[in-house]
This record gives C-alpha cells, structure tokens and sequence, in this order.
C-alpha cells in the first residue's frame, strides 16, 4: 500500500510541476510585449552578458580579435542602438569565452540583435526548465521540488544577464547520467560542451579523465576537435592570446568588485591584502579546491557505485574560493547538494546540514538584498563621487576598460565591507556544509551502499564476476 501511496504522490507532484511549468509559460507569453518595448531596458532588450557574447561572435564571424575593444565597442553600441538604448558610460563588455564558444556565437550574430537575444531568452529559461528536468531525473527526488530550489536564482540572475550557466548545468548533470549509463560517448560531449565555463567545469573533466579510463580516448579525441574549432575561428595567434592574456586580465577585471563578487581574491582584497597577493591565493584556492573537489567525487563515486559523483563535486568543491565567481553560478553546485541528499538514509544531522545547504544556495540573496523593503532598512551607501573614464584605445583588450570602471563603480557606490560580507555569508555556509556533510558520507558510504533504497544502483554498477576456469 505504502508503494502505490509514494506512486501516487510521484503522479500528484509531475502534475504540480507541470502546472507550474506552464504558467511560467504563459507569464513569460503575457510579459513578452513589455520585455520588448523599444527603448525600454529588460533582460531581453539589453542581456548584458549575452550581448558581448554576441557582439565577440560577430568579431569570429568577421575574422576579427574578439576579444579587443574595437569591433567590440562598435557592435556594443549598434546592439542596444537597435532597440532603443545606449551603452551609457559602461563603455564595453568583454566575452572572455573560449574561442571554440565564441565559434558558436559566431552563427548567432548573423541574426539581427533584437531577433538574437529574444532567441537567446527562451533558450535560457527552456536551459532552466530542462535543468529541473535533469536534477530530477539525476537524483530521483520530485521535479516540483528540483524546480523549485533550481528556477529561482537562475530566473533572477541568469535570464536577466543572458548568462550561460543554465546551460552548464544541463551540461553536467547530463554527463552525470551518461556516466551512470556508462555512454561515455555523450558523457565525454557532455563534459567538453560545459567547459563553455573552463574555470569551473575543467576539474569534473580531469576527475573523468583521472578515473574513468573508458571515456580517456573520447575525451582527449574531443578536446583535440575544440582545439581545431579554436584554430579555425580564429587562428593560432588569438587562441595564445586567450590564455595567455585574456584569462590574467580577466581574473584582475573585478578584484575590487567585492559586492558582486564571490571569489576568495576578492575577500581578501577588501579586507586590506594587497590585489596582487589576493589574486596569488586565489590562484592557488582554485587549484587546491579543485584537487580536494576530484578526490572526493572519487571516493563518492566508489562507496556509492555512481560516477554521476565525478561530473559534479569537483565543480562545488571550486566555488567555494577561487578569482573569479559571481552568484549565478552558484546554481552549478545544486545538482551536486541534491544528489548528497537523495543519497542520504537516517543521519538527521546530516540531513538537515544539506537541507540548510540547500535553501542557502537556492535563494537569490543579491536580488532580495534589492528590493525597495530591505534595501531602504540597509545603512545608505557613500555619496557618489565623479570618477572620469579614460577613453579605451581600439586594440586594448576589452578588459582593461572594463577594469577602470569597476574601479570607478566601487569608488562611486561603495558598501559597508561587512555588509557584503554578511550578505554572501549564506552562500558561503552553503558550500561549507555541503563539503562538510560530502566528507562524513564519503567516510560512511560503504554502510549506505548496501541499504535497500540503494541496491538497485549498486546491483547495476557492480563488477561481473567471471568465474574461474576448472
């Protein structure tokens, strides 16, 4: 009886999300006409992020640097043009994608921006929708409720931005379920589309790479093809540029930018360290992190028989510190937080560190610290003061201005550093108790291997036993 009750509440909450699916739907349907008024700034007239991926992709499609100030000022300027506004004195938006990426985008700037960043829009909230979908499916758990902790945020941050993390969370929990399938094929095509995000998903590809040797060949035939893609776009010249430049310049663009930022450069940096020594520490918390990261998915992925583990507890694990991490991309750590969850049997401690872990990094902090009732109770910022911007020269890479205003930004609209501080420290306890609570079930794991619920998947992953000759 208690079988067909949890069968029935299964049918009860698709349904739920179902319903709640289409009245996204048809929200977004009934909002469209607004989103796209002429002159009026929204997340599909002016997707700041996705209109410098455009406008580098239209550099690609031109044979041209895309990663400089000119032609990517100009695109900047035409791109808002043609929907009403300016770009304001944020001057230009770098692209630091990698180059094989901007290829993709170079098909996509051939359509007319307006026409792109609608197309662009939908693909990101059907990337969240999908995205539930997969967690779901990755993990067992209610679709309702995987949409529920995912969808939020990711509308708030992402949609807004145009930015691509959705996608590379379909990314990786697809290679988690390839994994688990061992179709290390799609596994492998999987991983490779993620590192769209190089600095956050290139661990979950070395912890595949390290401890499946199955996907080995497919992976190293794949990053080989990236690899010709980036050659072909845009030659050998500007794929040296990107890593040897574009990536130091990137990580220094926003050391100061403390309130937007997550990374533990950018801590350090507001609480007095020197930028360059910050960066130097950041630099080796990625490293550090992600060693950490690879070591435990592999011992999750053998005491719970699930390589699923390797494709996403190396990117939680980078999160936590690093150059580079902005809020939307905590989204990545939640398939790793809910796959921890579904696993769990008994251990109430447990249960509710990954719980609060999971509510700390659903929740959408930086919008909700916005809104006019909490923002009008916060102490008021400093009084803006005029910073002037030097006019960037056309070959400078695109980083550089962006850097002079992020500095002038921070000098205009500065916050109380504590008040940033306790506004990520949610966030922050959220991956801590996500580490935390992956460290004591990788220590446990052999025990809850073996509990009912989980017999289906270790029965399936375990090795054939041949028996021996007479």
């Amino acid at each position: 009886m208690s079988s067909e009750w949890r069968a029935e509440e299964q049918r009860v909450m698709h349904r739920l999300a179902l319903v709640a699916i289409a009245v996204c739907v048809l929200l977004v349907a009934a909002l469209a006409p607004t989103l796209v008024v002429y002159g009026h700034d929204s997340p599909v007239a002016n997707p700041d992020d996705f209109r410098a991926f455009y406008c580098a992709g239209a550099a690609v499609d031109a044979r041209r640097d895309p990663y400089r100030v000119q032609p990517l000022w100009a695109c900047e300027l035409a791109a808002l043009g043609s929907n009403g506004l300016s770009l304001g004195d944020a001057r230009v938006m770098p692209a630091p994608l990698p180059p094989y990426a901007l290829a993709v985008f170079a098909e996509v700037a051939r359509l007319p921006f307006p026409v792109a960043a609608i197309m662009w829009s939908a693909g990101v909230l059907a990337c969240i929708v999908l995205g539930a979908a997969l967690i779901a499916r990755l993990t067992g758990l209610p679709l309702a409720l995987t949409a529920l902790v995912f969808a939020p945020a990711q509308i708030c941050e992402s949609l807004w931005l145009g930015q691509i993390v959705p996608l590379v969370v379909c990314c990786l929990c697809g290679a988690g379920l390839a994994l688990r399938a061992r179709r290390y094929g799609w596994a492998a095509a999987a991983l490779l589309a993620a590192t769209i995000e190089p600095h956050v998903a290139l661990p979950a590809v070395l912890a595949a790479l390290l401890f499946v040797p199955a996907i080995r060949g497919r992976l190293l035939l794949g990053t080989a093809l990236l690899l010709g893609i980036s050659l072909l776009a845009v030659g050998p010249a500007v794929s040296l540029e990107y890593a040897a430049q574009v990536l130091p310049l990137h990580a220094r663009s926003e050391i100061v930018n403390f309130g937007a930022q997550y990374s533990l450069t950018s801590l350090l940096w507001a609480y007095g360290l020197a930028p360059e020594a910050a960066l130097r520490l950041g630099e080796a918390s990625s490293i550090g992190l992600a060693c950490m990261g690879i070591a435990l998915a592999y011992r999750l992925s053998k005491q719970y028989a699930d390589d699923a583990f390797l494709s996403l507890i190396p990117c939680l694990a980078i999160l936590l510190g690093g150059v580079f991490i902005h809020i939307h991309q905590m989204g990545i750590a939640l398939p790793g937080v809910l796959l921890l969850l579904s696993r769990l049997q008994g251990r109430p401690a447990l249960r509710l560190a990954l719980t609060g872990a999971t509510v700390c990094l659903a929740l959408p902090w930086l919008t909700l610290l916005a809104i006019p009732a909490v923002s009008d109770r916060l102490p008021a910022a400093a009084p803006p003061r005029a910073v002037a911007l030097q006019a960037p020269a056309a070959t400078d890479f695109a980083e550089l201005p962006r850097t002079r205003y992020i500095e002038a930004v921070v000098a205009r609209y500065h916050h109380p550093v504590w008040l940033d501080t306790v506004v990520k420290l949610p966030t922050w306890l959220g991956l801590g108790f996500t580490l935390a609570a992956a460290f004591a079930l990788s220590a446990k794991g052999a025990a809850l291997r073996n509990s009912p619920r989980l017999a289906p998947v270790a029965a399936r992953f375990a090795p054939v036993e041949v028996p021996a000759e007479p």
